[in-house]
């Protein structure tokens, strides 16, 4: 086996609802704005049409330009003394 290659395997239906139906409704909405409580209550309906968008991006590795987005935010430390001013 080569030791730089992985693959992904496909989900299924039940999986990704799964993944949605356990998603904490108090917690902060995304990068899309959906509030985690939406998606968990349309979740039955999101399921089809998520696990097919994910198993076409695997067999065709490839990941939505859209969705290759992060907020990273430092946690600074109240008492760190090399910080001289909050960000």
């Amino acid at each position: 086996m080569n030791d730089n290659f992985f693959s992904f395997n496909h989900i299924s239906q039940e999986i990704t609802f799964k993944y949605f139906n356990n998603l904490n409704p108090k917690k902060a909405t995304g990068n899309d704005g959906i509030p985690p409580k939406i998606l968990k209550a349309v979740g039955k309906t999101l399921a089809g049409p998520t696990f097919k968008i994910i198993n076409t991006m695997i067999d065709t590795s490839t990941f939505p330009s859209k969705l290759k987005m992060a907020q990273v935010r430092p946690i600074l430390k109240n008492d760190d003394p090399f910080i001289t001013k909050k960000l």
